[in-house]
């Protein structure tokens, strides 16, 4: 099992596009090639609606955090996965409650095998705060230990076991003709090592200087080249790039023994992951928990029932769709049907689309259906319209102001353009004025006075 966090969540300008495109996606029935799935997407947790309405009105409109959780099985069972993926939620956002955030999980299968595509909002819930759930240097360490424990404990196929180990890995996005030479270099280098002609990381660099290429960067596991078309440097990532490499390393009887090692040690890597992601996690809450105090203040007597009543739900493993609630929103825990919206092209405002929300199969009645119209679910639509009114107006005052701004810019520009004009003109003026001057001495130094 792999954790990919994706780029994608920073619409701010079009939060209701970035919703379509986000939920479109998910439960689209072509894959990303545009070719049709050959299983349909699955809702496992969350609440369209709710997400959707927080990303498109919330504080933080077109914000939110995506990823997926690819297996390479594909037999793996509704509960473990539900028991799994609140384990990754409680890595994540460690110290905040499920009713704190929005979240949506999405199942596909069409690949053959199980990936757990996943949204959170942009915005706490219960203080309006903004909620980056992932920051690349600050939680990579986190998630990679959470997903190292996962696959101990679980058995899963690992990527760090040394026969899952690739002989390159660089960037996806690279130019057709960069990635041409960096599949044409790793090509030849991997047949030298495969020959026996490199053995360790100093013959690697000497061959890479053979090919009239200039290496930019070294670190422990990575080397970086500088592209002979100049840009960008290349990072080149894998197995014999690394600075520990050592072919010998590499023949079929010390392989088969590093994987026995590896797989011998999988409960004690188990433990240490866990150890080391409770720690970590512990650390992040306090933060967290400092940041979303007002969660935990002034709370309703309402609230606090249903929130007992739902952690009471959750412990007992029902599978029931049960809304939360904590003072501005409420979050469903398990599937329920979505709401999808997409916008009129003549009017303009919000319609329900049909077309996706029959693809997934409609729950029964829930509790949550009683306060889907509550006072507070109302006073929360209210403060938002009125905050986009509010940001609304101050946005239509900046672009006023640029607007003039630029306008007075186009006028200063229009004079000092009069301006160059003009000096050109009395400095080819008073250039001629010389020439003429400079022709004059010559002739009177030339002419010869008659003798008195």
């Amino acid at each position: 099992m792999i954790v990919k966090l994706f780029r994608h969540g920073a619409n701010q300008k079009r939060p209701r596009q970035a919703v379509k495109n986000a939920v479109g996606y998910l439960f689209s029935s072509h894959d990303s090639n545009g070719s049709q799935r050959a299983v349909e997407p699955s809702l496992v947790r969350g609440n369209v609606d709710l997400w959707s309405q927080v990303v498109e009105e919330g504080n933080f409109a077109g914000r939110y955090t995506s990823g997926v959780l690819a297996f390479a099985e594909n037999d793996i069972p509704e509960d473990t996965q539900q028991r799994i993926i609140s384990d990754f939620e409680k890595a994540l956002l460690p110290g905040l409650e499920p009713d704190q955030y929005a979240s949506l999980w999405v199942r596909h299968e069409d690949k053959g095998n199980v990936e757990l595509h996943f949204m959170v909002a942009g915005e706490e819930l219960s203080t309006g705060k903004r909620l980056n759930a992932y920051y690349h240097r600050v939680d990579k360490h986190r998630v990679d230990t959470w997903k190292n424990a996962v696959n101990a404990e679980y058995g899963f196929l690992d990527p760090n076991s040394p026969n899952r180990q690739q002989s390159l890995t660089s960037a996806k996005d690279l130019p057709k003709v960069k990635q041409e030479i960096v599949e044409a270099m790793n090509e030849h280098l991997t047949n030298m090592v495969v020959d026996g002609e490199i053995k360790n990381r100093k013959e690697l660099l000497v061959e890479i200087t053979k090919l009239k290429l200039e290496v930019a960067r070294e670190t422990k596991q990575s080397i970086s080249i500088v592209p002979p078309s100049g840009g960008q440097n290349i990072r080149l990532t894998g197995a014999i790039y690394a600075r520990d490499f050592d072919a010998n390393n590499f023949s079929s009887e010390r392989l088969s023994n590093r994987v026995e090692s590896y797989d011998s040690s999988r409960e004690e890597r188990a433990f240490k992951s866990r150890e080391s992601l409770e720690a970590m996690c512990r650390k992040r809450s306090e933060a967290n928990r400092k940041k979303y105090c007002e969660a935990e203040e002034g709370g309703n007597s309402l609230f606090s029932d249903r929130l007992d009543n739902a952690s009471s739900a959750r412990r007992s493993n029902q599978s029931d769709s049960i809304f939360l609630f904590q003072r501005q929103n409420y979050r469903l825990d398990f599937a329920g049907e979505p709401k999808l919206y997409s916008m009129s092209k003549n009017r303009g405002n919000k319609q329900r689309s049909e077309s996706m929300s029959t693809k997934i199969k409609k729950g029964k009645n829930n509790e949550a259906d009683k306060y889907r119209d509550n006072d507070f679910f109302e006073n929360f639509r209210r403060r938002i319209r009125k905050t986009r009114r509010v940001y609304n107006d101050a946005l239509e005052s900046v672009r006023t102001r640029a607007k003039r701004f630029n306008e007075r810019n186009k006028r200063s520009e229009t004079r000092k353009s009069r301006f160059e004009a003009e000096s050109r003109k009395i400095d080819s003026a008073i250039a001629r004025l010389e020439k003429q001057k400079s022709r004059q001495k010559s002739r009177s130094k030339g002419f010869d006075y008659p003798a008195p």
